[in-house]
């Protein structure tokens, strides 16, 4: 008896296992599965947390139309970014989950794959829109000082 499942062994066949659980036989870790379940909610919930943070509104008050059309443009092209940002972070959140569901293969592994490239993608994407923030405060900040410092009266020099 010793000999034949040495032989199986050799041969790469390998008896079942009886004092593991048919979740573990069919590919499935239990602690794996809770992870990207609860890994996938929390990317789902930061998503939606996201989305409904309110965006400043950039304005010139007194300046020409040109400057609100340029901080308009450069709004549009920041709420798109934001807005595609939280979208791949929803796809994130969704794959993961989508992992717990699939076995170990090439399906589960190029399911993570994306999740890879989509979370790459997100950290560019989040820089970018830290740029933009840093190029509005730029351009806003000086037009609120310069008409908050208009109303001061200078002071006399002692």
């Amino acid at each position: 008896m010793f000999s034949s499942e040495f032989g199986q062994h050799e041969r790469g066949l390998k008896a079942p296992n009886l004092y593991q659980s048919p979740f573990h036989r069919a590919g499935y870790h239990p602690m794996e599965f809770a992870a990207c379940l609860i890994g996938g909610i929390l990317f789902l919930a930061s998503a939606c947390g996201l989305a409904r943070l309110r965006q400043p509104m950039w304005q010139h008050a007194e300046d020409s139309s040109l400057a609100n059309t340029k901080l308009q443009r450069w709004s549009r092209f920041q709420r798109g970014v934001r807005r595609s940002t939280n979208s791949l972070l929803a796809l994130t959140g969704s794959l993961v989950m989508a992992c717990a569901f699939v076995p170990h293969g090439p399906v589960w592994m190029s399911l993570w794959l994306l999740v890879f490239l989509a979370l790459l993608s997100i950290l560019m994407l989040a820089g970018l829109d830290a740029f933009l923030s840093m190029a509005g405060y730029r351009q806003a900040v000086p037009e609120a000082a310069r008409r908050s410092f208009a109303n001061c009266e200078p002071h006399p020099e002692a």
